[in-house]
């Protein structure tokens, strides 16, 4: 109400001629709205504090009536325009919001992009655009210069509704060809996705395996947020962005034989329903967390599982699925990790693979290490050890574990300044290196209870596995892969115990190989990857081996694709009269 109030008097003042305390109240109050609309800057927020920027663009009259302008009239329609644009301006940001059909992969689909340069530009030009009136009022500049000004923002505004028309029409001519598009990619199964931001590792570790399976598949996306990050994973798989349950219906193709799920989300009872299809739940990792062994597993027909462990941890914890429902399939991720070559170390010449997870959302999550990071790295570097450092990416979520994670990160920087030690870290290898590389690229590795623990057992090199705070026997006893490990508190005492321990006698090496079998099932190597691929193909009634394991299985002729664009359009207007 304050800014109102003083866009009031400064436009008073302004238009009862009382030039300078008018532009100083005027200036300074502006200045104040432009604060409180900041975000259109950035291209969001039109439509902020209507009423104060109503009156604030009124305010350039005031030069019109007292000072005399040549053309007035042109300078009393820049005013008007600049009113009338100022009031469309929610108008304008809906149009411009406008999503539609957000589709990736369907050769045959053309959709227009968004422009988000149109209405960051936008913003701007409406914030400085009042400035730039007053100050050609009391420069006595021509009225055709006001009205040139006010005519570029209403032709900016002109553009951003015809894109959004132009893509409401593409995305309308999409939504009518997407039944015809789907009959044509025929697909055997869907991996319907729900996930918040930067969770796209859960869909990503799964597709390149899925794709092996050698039939065509899309990926339903629910959360608009992640769609955009789901896509720089899926590669060339077709993916279907379906926020409601109307447009997960509509796009559900009459083909499918079986759904695939990465996690336990909420909104996955909104698919499950389709009684007709094998809903088949993976999970994005296998280990000793909760969320390994939720109740809400046993709603899926099949529960693929890496081995007997995933079985049994569910019974362990009170949960009953019907033995029927589990299929041990191996872990495909696990395919490319190297083994263990020597059977004693050189810390000295050594890599440590240090991954603490993140909090959790519960309490009962809560396994990172990365309060005591700085303990753990810092006697990794004591004993001489190069380190790679990956945290979970959820830990920037939160502003203590951040900050934590930064210190862990200018100790390695300084310590690689110092002795020259190649430690890798940030975005080198959270980014540029796969988990995998991370893995074959180090000797032996820290981490807290999550799924890389079990992936690097694989590997069979020795793990320290870090216990958040609880007693030493219910730790062991809640987390049976801690038998495979040294359990540490992360301390720099028994960080450097375990390591000297594992680097010397190592008397864990024979556990660990008998927990492999246990976690990751009994598949020869050469054909580990098989038991998932058969499994899969199993669900999606495939034929296995699959006469093609390249993707994509089927790809559409242009003269196919012009036939489906010709369907969805209708007749031309070009065609001759019947």
């Amino acid at each position: 109400m304050s800014i109102v109030l003083m866009a009031l008097v400064a436009t008073l003042l302004l238009l009862s001629g009382a030039k300078y305390p008018g532009v100083v109240v005027w200036l300074v109050g502006y200045a104040g709205c432009v604060v409180m609309c900041r975000k259109m800057w950035r291209g969001r927020g039109l439509g902020a504090h209507l009423i104060a920027r109503v009156l604030f663009a009124i305010g350039p009259a005031g030069p019109i009536i007292h000072h005399g302008l040549s053309v007035a009239w042109a300078a009393w329609t820049a005013i008007a325009i600049l009113v009338m644009l100022v009031r469309s301006e929610s108008f304008v940001r809906r149009a411009h919001g406008y999503t539609g059909v957000r589709a990736s992969g369907f050769d045959q689909l053309t959709l227009r992009q968004k422009k988000p340069w149109t209405v960051r530009l936008y913003g701007r030009i409406m914030l400085v655009l009042p400035v730039a009136l007053l100050a050609a009022g009391y420069f006595h500049l021509n009225g055709l210069w006001w009205l040139l000004m006010s005519l570029i923002a209403g032709m900016m505004a002109t553009f951003i509704l015809a894109d959004a028309f132009a893509r409401r029409t593409a995305s309308r001519r999409a939504q009518q060809m997407l039944p015809t598009v789907l009959e044509t990619l025929n697909p055997a199964f869907v991996v319907y996705w729900d996930a918040p931001r930067n969770s796209q590792q859960q869909l990503g570790m799964w597709i390149p395996h899925l794709k092996r399976v050698g039939v065509p598949f899309y990926v339903m996306v629910r959360d608009r947020r992640s769609y955009g990050q789901a896509v720089s994973v899926v590669d060339d798989v077709p993916i279907l962005h379906c926020p409601t349950m109307a447009t997960v219906e509509r796009n559900r193709s009459e083909s499918l034989r079986a759904a695939f799920y990465v996690n336990n989300a909420a909104r996955n009872t909104h698919f499950v329903r389709y009684g007709e299809l094998t809903h088949v739940q993976l999970l994005h990792g296998d280990s000793d967390k909760a969320p390994s062994y939720s109740p809400v597993t046993a709603m899926f027909d099949k529960v693929f599982v890496a081995g007997q462990a995933g079985i049994d941890r569910y019974a362990a914890h009170g949960v009953f699925i019907p033995d029927e429902k589990f299929v041990i399939v191996g872990r495909p991720q696990v395919v490319g990790i190297e083994r263990r070559h020597t059977e004693t170390l050189d810390l000295t010449d050594s890599t440590v693979f240090y991954a603490p997870t993140w909090k959790g959302f519960h309490e009962d999550a809560a396994y990172s290490s990365i309060p005591r990071a700085l303990d753990i790295v810092g006697e990794a570097l004591a004993h001489g050890c190069r380190v790679i450092f990956r945290q979970h990416p959820y830990n920037d979520r939160d502003p203590e574990f951040a900050l934590i994670a930064e210190q862990a990160r200018e100790l390695l920087a300084a310590d690689a300044a110092k002795t020259g030690r190649a430690h890798v870290f940030g975005a080198a290898a959270e980014q540029e290196m796969s988990i995998l590389e991370c893995f074959n690229a180090s000797d032996l590795m820290i981490a807290d209870v999550s799924s890389v623990v079990a992936d690097y057992l694989y590997s069979e090199k020795p793990i320290l596995l870090v216990n958040p705070g609880q007693d030493p026997a219910e730790f062991r006893e809640e987390f049976p892969l801690a038998s495979a490990t040294y359990v540490v508190d992360g301390s720099r005492e028994e960080v450097g115990a375990a390591l000297e321990s594992a680097a010397t006698d190592d008397p864990l090496g024979v556990v660990r190989r008998e927990k492999r079998t246990y976690y990751l099932g009994d598949f020869p190597d050469a054909t580990y990857e098989e038991g998932f691929l058969r499994a899969a193909a199993e669900v999606a009634h495939a034929p296995w081996p699959p006469a093609e394991a390249v993707w994509p299985p089927v790809r559409a002729t242009d003269d196919l694709t012009a036939e489906v664009r010709a369907e969805a359009q209708g007749p031309s207007s070009a065609s001759p009269p019947a």
